[in-house]
């Protein structure tokens, strides 16, 4: 159903955060015009569901989302103001609270887990793809970086990354966004926030289409009952 259904990221499109109404028009435009015939669009209200359930489980002082607008390899600006972003959100938690951060580069989607107090950061490829470098590490590296200048904090030399080898993978070639909508719920959904030691080793964890179905349909119902009062 890839090319009859197609969700658009809210990231570019919220009230905060992206610009004016022409703005975030034109986002959906780009989305729009690049379409086969005849495909929908929905508009998932991933992040604003995510975050009932952290209020739900009283976890908002443990995990929280950094926008991936703001982020992101097009239209975010230099690598500097991406990482600025980034510490931004990281200075204004409160102690020990992870950030979870959806990143796309060439099409995929990927997640990065931030751990700035502890200086670890986690990365999740749904391709099971190591992160050996480049510039989205370098962007992290650099955010955290100003975090500790800011807050006088002395640490480790270099930040610790963690490829986390034993997540579930994708098996088709269009279904990165879902696996990451996935990661984020369970790691939310997961009150002792074990998922580093669940996910660290290769394993035969595995998401069947019922636990991939699970994410947009929590959202359908959320966006019937909260966005459109139905």
């Amino acid at each position: 159903m890839q090319d009859m259904v197609c969700f658009i990221d809210p990231a570019m499109t919220g009230e905060k955060g992206c610009g004016r109404a022409t703005s975030r028009s034109r986002s959906i435009k780009d989305c729009l015009i690049s379409a086969p015939p005849n495909q929908i669009f929905l508009l998932p209200y991933n992040a604003s569901y995510l975050h009932d359930v952290l209020k739900e489980s009283k976890m908002q002082d443990m995990v929280c989302f950094i926008d991936p607008a703001m982020t992101g390899e097009k239209g975010c600006g230099r690598a500097t103001s991406r990482s600025r972003s980034i510490k931004d959100c990281l200075i204004s938690a409160p102690p020990n609270q992870i950030f979870l951060l959806p990143y796309n580069a060439s099409v995929h989607w990927m997640l990065t887990v931030i751990d700035p107090d502890n200086e670890i950061v986690y990365f999740m490829d749904p391709l099971r793809r190591r992160l050996a470098g480049g510039e989205w590490k370098d962007i992290v590296d650099t955010a955290i970086s100003m975090f500790k200048g800011e807050r006088n904090k002395k640490g480790r030399s270099s930040v610790q990354w963690k490829n986390t080898a034993g997540i579930p993978s994708q098996p088709k070639n269009k279904q990165c966004g879902y696996f990451v909508m996935r990661y984020m719920r369970d790691i939310i959904h997961d009150t002792n926030l074990s998922f580093a030691d669940k996910w660290a080793r290769r394993a035969n964890h595995v998401y069947g289409q019922v636990e991939i179905d699970e994410v947009p349909n929590e959202i359908a119902s959320y966006v019937v009952k909260n966005i459109l009062k139905l």
